[in-house]
């Protein structure tokens, strides 16, 4: 199961793992990747061809450019 925020944005593209969740005003962009079992907090941002692996937390407001 994912949960997407009402209020986030995940591009269409954008790869979510199972078990993760994305909140308020969250941006993951079209050819993110991101893994399963993550929590990615409010404000964070996952730009394109950036990968966040399994089991990771994203506190607030946190930014992974393109490519990290």
């Amino acid at each position: 199961m994912i949960f997407i925020h009402d209020s986030a944005i995940v591009d269409e593209g954008a790869v979510v793992g199972d078990f993760t969740s994305i909140w308020h005003f969250a941006h993951v962009e079209g050819k993110a990747v991101i893994g399963e079992n993550c929590n990615l907090g409010q404000n964070v941002y996952v730009g394109n061809s950036a990968i966040v692996g399994n089991a990771c937390r994203l506190g607030n407001s946190v930014s992974v450019f393109s490519h990290v």
